[in-house]
């Protein structure tokens, strides 16, 4: 059992150990990169939200990443 000071994030870190991750976003991190989308509106100063890549969409990403590296 982990000490949680004031009860901050301790749920999140106990489940952790039983998150699965697809086999291509494990790749990432173990290459140390992620490839993500940034989500923020137009205008929007100081902040930027976004969301990391996961399944069909990962997928049609890197092959355009790869398409764009092979012609330079």
């Amino acid at each position: 059992q982990l000490a949680c000071p004031l009860d901050l994030g301790c749920h999140s870190v106990e489940r952790a150990p039983l998150a699965k991750f697809d086999e291509a976003v494990q790749e990432q991190f173990n290459s140390g990169r992620l490839l993500a989308r940034i989500a923020s509106r137009p205008g929007q100063s100081g902040r930027a939200d976004g969301y990391i890549l996961e399944g069909k969409e990962l997928e049609f990403y890197s092959k355009k990443m790869q398409k764009k590296k092979s012609t330079k």
